[in-house]
């Protein structure tokens, strides 16, 4: 409220206790003309009317009511200048200030009280036409907008929110994404060895958590001979890791090649023979012989399976047994030692069913990705949704719901516009990558707690990639049979 309202009933209430404190003797002063003069800043100017007198002290006044102009707002309360020593009487008032911009009413009998409309931006207040204003959002949040976080701001005109401080989070469920091992690495458990293919013995086995492309070599005790037909036996669990195709070589070489390696140690091998295989869905169970065409008698042979029943699974097997033409087996124990463990695929990636790369971005943590790759696993991913288009400027991991060694340690990420060629389970290097950025995890970023999420990882980056590959460098237990996450998240910011 303006000085000037104030003044006014103030001024005019003083006056008129001088009045009639002054009694009968000084009424004649004020009678005379019956109009106010103003002042020289033009505070007051009025108009009395005579309306009904009453009495005060003896002397008789006229109540009524005012119209006037003041330098500020209007006040309530009115007097009237007409008769002399008595008291005025409160009524109404309105009046408007000399550049107009405000106006009010008031119905008060003191005169002392006003209001005024408002409709400004920049006050911090949500009023008249405002959407918002200044930090009142009107109780909405960035997470309402639709964002995954953040801090929600006003436009400086108050038309609208800014989102610019808003973090999105850039997968969605929908988005292509394929699994991938760089390195391909293979692996089996102790008791489930290379060893165990050629024993004779259906009820142990040879699994390799490498996956399609495993296989091993073996060097025959009785030295060079010709094998011309194989029989498979199956293990005992898990159809879908059953051997759905097969390659055979020979090689007079001495076998330079390692256990759990991808047999490139430096023989020549000779491709003898390949073809398809429809093993029994029964366990512990032999299947037909199948023959191939060799003439040629070789000191070691290598047998490769591209792929398995149920892609992405691992490979198993309970035996294999090579004959020669007259049908007389070539393998038996005593070539347990002779038998080497391979994987020449793309990678050594493989998922079994049901923890699949697709249980990354989810949004479920309990469905987790698992990869017997081990190190060097990850995942190519498409942001097809809203993300798309925003560079990643922070992740975060959320562990599975066991075995915390499995969890990824050392981490990398990589970003390219080629158009995706790399195939599930392959090593997720036909495009051309770009480094962004690479880490290791802390305790917080990938806790021991399973089913957790970890905290926010920075990522400084402004690209902008059309496909990101995310590599698990390494586990936290580097024995680890496999790498695996209950949940990873790609962020626009933190």
């Amino acid at each position: 409220m303006s000085r000037s309202t104030h003044l006014l009933p103030k001024y005019v209430h003083n006056a008129w206790l001088a009045l009639a404190l002054a009694g009968p003797g000084c009424a004649d002063d004020t009678t005379g003309g019956g109009q106010d003069s103003t002042g020289t800043d033009g505070t007051v100017g009025s108009t009395p009317s005579e309306t009904q007198p009453t009495t005060f002290g003896g002397t008789t006044h006229s109540g009524g009511s005012s119209t006037g102009a003041s330098s500020g707002d209007s006040s309530g309360g009115s007097s009237s200048g007409g008769s002399s020593g008595g008291t005025s009487s409160g009524g109404s008032s309105s009046g408007s200030s000399s550049d107009g911009s405000s106006s009010g009413s008031s119905s008060d009998t003191d005169g002392g009280s006003s209001s005024t409309g408002n409709d400004t931006c920049g006050d911090d207040a949500i009023d008249g036409s405002d959407l918002c204003d200044g930090t009142d959002v009107g109780g909405e949040t960035c997470v309402s907008e639709g964002f995954y976080g953040g801090t929600l701001a006003c436009a400086v005109d108050c038309s609208a929110y800014d989102a610019s401080a808003c973090i999105s989070t850039i997968l969605s469920p929908s988005d292509p994404i394929i699994p991938f091992d760089l390195d391909g690495d293979s692996f089996s458990h102790a008791g489930e060895g290379p060893e165990f293919v050629v024993d004779d013995v259906a009820a142990t086995k040879y699994l390799n958590f490498g996956g399609a492309g495993s296989g091993f070599i073996v060097t025959l005790v009785q030295g060079a001979s010709i094998a011309d037909s194989f029989q498979l036996t199956t293990a005992n669990d898990s159809t879908g890791r059953d051997p759905a195709s097969w390659e055979i070589y020979g090689t007079n070489d001495a076998i330079q090649s390692t256990d759990h390696s991808d047999a490139t140690g430096g023989e020549v091998w000779v491709l003898l023979d390949s073809g398809v295989v429809d093993l029994p869905l029964a366990r512990l169970t032999a299947g037909g012989v199948v023959d191939f065409t060799n003439a040629a008698a070789y000191t070691s042979y290598r047998v490769v399976f591209p792929t398995v029943r149920s892609a992405g699974n691992y490979f198993q097997l309970g035996d294999m047994q090579l004959f020669d033409p007259a049908a007389v087996p070539l393998l038996s124990a005593e070539e347990s030692g002779n038998t080497l463990a391979t994987h020449e695929v793309n990678g050594s990636s493989s998922s079994p069913p049901p923890e699949t790369v697709v249980n990354t971005i989810d949004g479920t943590a309990s469905l987790k990705y698992l990869n017997t790759g081990q190190a060097n696993s990850g995942f190519v991913v498409t942001p097809t949704g809203p993300g798309a288009g925003m560079p990643v400027r922070a992740l975060r991991v959320t562990t599975a719901n066991d075995a915390s060694g499995r969890d990824p340690q050392d981490w990398a990420l990589y970003g390219t516009d080629d158009p995706i060629t790399s195939v599930a389970h392959g090593t997720g290097s036909d495009e051309n990558w770009m480094l962004i950025a690479s880490g290791t995890f802390t305790a917080a970023e990938v806790p021991l707690g399973r089913l957790t999420q970890g905290a926010m990882v920075s990522v400084v980056n402004e690209a902008v990639y059309t496909s990101y590959r995310l590599v698990m460098e390494s586990t936290r237990d580097a024995g680890a049979p496999s790498m695996q996450v209950g949940e990873v998240e790609f962020f626009d910011g933190e």
